[in-house]
């Protein structure tokens, strides 16, 4: 496990200074816990992947991942809610795929695009696994992520710290899916002591 985590954060290194660059220019206009939000997701990614190739599983205590995603969600709300005073606006599109359209064509510029259609997916993945990994209720994989992204799309209205719109309602639904989709490959690579385990199963 330790030789898994060197690894992860020795790949992680590399990869995150090696696309710096292109997050410094896309995060200008966001808070700057974008750089910390970035850096979580890459080393997140590469200690599953190298889990998988040394095959490995981690031993980790359940405390620790409600942890990190209490600090995810932190720096998520920090990430949407504390941007420039210039960013502030109180627009509404309630027309699926408007936005989306817009972000495919040739009007804004790509790094915008790339952005803004891969974070409203990649960022909300986090919590879709973590369903997967601590709630075996459908009604609350059902539900708890519809209330909460909307609750979050109504106070970036209400705010001014962002639109209310349906296409990242839909994206960040579609990041969710993609965690509930790859959160039993996640399961293989963590397992829990069995204090944490049984707690699980209450």
């Amino acid at each position: 496990m330790k030789k898994n985590l060197i690894w992860s954060f020795l790949i992680s290194q590399a990869v995150y200074w090696f696309l710096f660059p292109v997050f410094l220019r896309s995060a200008y206009y966001l808070h700057p816990a974008s750089y910390l939000m970035y850096y979580l997701v890459i080393f997140g990614v590469l200690a599953i992947l190298v889990s998988f190739v040394r095959r490995e599983q981690y031993v980790i205590p359940a405390f620790w991942i409600h942890a990190f995603m209490s600090v995810y969600g932190l720096l998520l709300l920090m990430l949407l809610f504390l941007r420039f005073e210039g960013n502030q606006n109180r627009e509404i599109n309630l027309v699926p795929f408007q936005t989306i359209e817009l972000y495919l064509s040739n009007n804004v510029e790509p790094l915008i695009s790339f952005y803004n259609l891969v974070a409203n997916i990649g960022l909300f993945i986090p919590f879709g696994i973590y369903l997967v990994l601590f709630h075996q209720s459908l009604w609350v994989k059902i539900v708890a992520p519809i209330v909460g992204i909307a609750a979050i799309e109504t106070a970036q209205l209400i705010t001014g710290r962002g639109s209310m719109d349906i296409d990242d309602f839909l994206l960040n639904l579609i990041g969710v899916w993609i965690g509930f989709a790859i959160g039993p490959l996640i399961r293989k690579t963590i397992r829990f002591p069995k204090m944490s385990e049984e707690k699980l199963k209450r």
